[in-house]
Order: structure tokens, then sequence, then C-alpha cells
């Protein structure tokens, strides 16, 4: 594999904040794996800085309709506005167990 430059870096980060948003648009109110899995990626990427955009709803988060022992957020995170929900808040950027 190829070295990356800053630039690459850069462009692979702009990919993800992309992807984040229409994955995310799939995995919101689903009733599956997809929705814990898609919150611990987000997880991962706020702790290594990178920044998403909340969408229409303002939340970065997916949500599961069988509630938050599914999903694996907090009332704050699933509530749409809040800054945990935006991923503002410091504690959303902290990796949860077994996400780190």
């Amino acid at each position: 594999m190829a070295e990356w430059t800053s630039a690459d870096v850069e462009q692979l980060v702009e990919v993800v904040r992309e992807f984040h948003w229409l994955a995310r648009r799939y995995c919101d109110h689903r009733m599956s794996s997809a929705v814990g899995a898609f919150n611990a990626a987000v997880r991962w990427l706020l702790a290594r800085g990178v920044r998403l955009d909340p969408t229409g709803d303002a939340t970065i988060w997916a949500r599961d309709r069988m509630g938050r022992a599914y999903d694996g957020l907090s009332e704050a995170e699933a509530t749409p506005g809040t800054p945990e929900a935006r991923g503002d808040a410091t504690a959303s950027h902290l990796p949860g167990p077994g996400r780190g």
C-alpha cells in the first residue's frame, strides 16, 4: 500500500463524513445489530477528532426502535438537538466498552 499524504488523509475524512450521513440514514430506527455497530464506529471517529455533521433531525447517532439498551446511547445522545446528539459534548467523544 502506498504512503498516505496529508491530502489523502483529508480526502479520506471527507469521504467518511459523507458515508456517515448515508449510513445513519439506513441505520436510524432499525431493530438490528447495524445500529450498535454504526454508533460504535461514530464513537471511534469522534475519539479521533473526526467532526461529523448532524443530519436533518440534529443528531449524528442512529437510534434503535427497541431502545437505549440496543443502540448504546444515553438519553442525551438520543435526544435530537442536544450537544450530545450533535457530538459536541465531551462524554460523546469517549469510546464505550469494547469500542476503543
